[in-house]
C-alpha cells in the first residue's frame, strides 16, 4: 500500500494523481 500525500501525488500528476488519490483515499477508509 502506498502512503504518499495524495495531494503531493495529485501535484506532480496531475489527472493521474487524482485517481491514484482516490484509490489512495478508498484504502483510508
Amino acid at each position: 500500500i502506498r502512503v504518499k500525500p495524495p495531494a503531493q501525488t495529485t501535484a506532480q500528476y496531475g489527472l493521474a494523481g487524482v485517481a491514484e488519490t482516490l484509490a489512495w483515499l478508498r484504502g483510508q477508509l
